[in-house]
């Protein structure tokens, strides 16, 4: 099991590219530790201390169990921790020969079924189909794939499939001591677990790639205000009232820079009750000095937007934006860990 990659944003490429790419931003982030000391040992090093290469100093790793309770899982299936290392040769040294590559010509290229007789068609954006039982003819200890990116990647149809997979999303938590302690003491000031309700809008204002959530901002907000408010008007909050006020008590997690200002519909309809990270600041304190063990990083700002997901999935009712994967997390996370 590969590190998670923290602030580097490291693009799609087929198997070997992907490869050269983790292994330039790892290589590059190590020289550029060097760069403070001007020890330089090599006309590379020095050339990438360079400012073009600054934003690799942002590059850092740690482990998935680091983050989640990884328990239920190690039950049911060896896990092995490969390291801060993305070097294919490390792999090889340890399996040799028995490694099977899946290596794809393009970023969807199979599509996986678990029931070899299923009558679902391939989906559009795939090219092959292949069937998980496949994988029991493999000889080799290693099935080494390049991407699962996609939702829709593996398609269950077995029920037993289904309900494993459903347990590992019950039982898939956030774990990290300090960055729990931080949520839980922040749902605690919202009113505890359940008792408000959790939103995020997200509308693309603060990322370039971000054009399709500009594009549908104002749907975007002009719906999620009439769920919200049709729960509101509707009774269905009538346990989450903050202060004295016949207002449901809100989470709202957006990457707009000015919240108040740009969700002014909102503000005027439920403040004093409604609140967003900003309101939250004395409890960061927590994961301040956090930092990883791969390079000692420090981790605030990667935590910053765990603890936005962890909040809004927290509340008694979630509403999110549409086509968002943060919403989509935030959703699930809310059906099998908190309802």
């Amino acid at each position: 099991m590969p590190s998670v990659i923290i602030d580097k944003k490291i693009t799609y490429s087929r198997f070997g590219g992907l490869y050269r790419k983790l292994n330039n931003a790892s290589a590059i982030k190590r020289a550029r530790s060097s760069c403070s000391h001007q020890n330089y040992t090599t006309t590379d090093i020095k050339n990438f201390c360079h400012e073009y290469y600054k934003d690799y100093d942002n590059f850092s790793m740690i482990y998935w169990d680091d983050l989640l309770d990884f328990t239920f899982i190690r039950n049911h299936i060896r896990v092995i921790n490969r390291g801060h290392d993305f070097n294919l040769e490390t792999l090889k040294n340890l399996f040799g020969k028995n490694i099977y590559y899946f290596k794809e010509t393009k970023r969807y290229g199979f599509q996986y079924f678990d029931m070899i007789n299923t009558t679902r068609s391939l989906g559009n954006k795939f090219d092959d189909k292949f069937f998980i039982s496949e994988f029991q003819s493999r000889n080799e200890k290693l099935l080494h794939f390049g991407s699962l990116h996609g939702s829709s990647r593996i398609i269950l149809d077995d029920n037993k499939n289904k309900d494993f997979l459903n347990k590992v999303k019950k039982n898939l938590k956030f774990n990290h001591p300090k960055l729990i302690l931080c949520i839980k003491r922040i749902i605690k000031e919202l009113g505890g677990l359940k008792n408000y309700i959790g939103v995020h809008i997200r509308t693309g204002e603060t990322t370039i790639d971000d054009k399709m959530f500009r594009d549908i901002f104002n749907n975007t907000t002009d719906t999620i205000f009439e769920q919200v408010n049709y729960y509101f008007l509707n009774g269905k909050f009538d346990n989450m009232k903050c202060l004295e006020s016949k207002r449901p008590v809100i989470y709202l997690a957006t990457d707009a820079k000015n919240p108040r200002q740009t969700f002014r519909n909102f503000y005027s309809t439920f403040e004093p009750c409604i609140f967003s990270m900003s309101n939250f600041e004395h409890h960061l304190n927590i994961i301040n000095n956090l930092t990883t063990t791969y390079d000692n990083y420090n981790l605030k700002n990667f935590f910053i937007p765990l603890v936005d997901l962890l909040v809004i999935s927290g509340g008694g009712y979630f509403v999110g934006t549409n086509l968002s994967t943060f919403s989509k997390v935030a959703k699930e996370i809310h059906t099998f860990q908190i309802t």
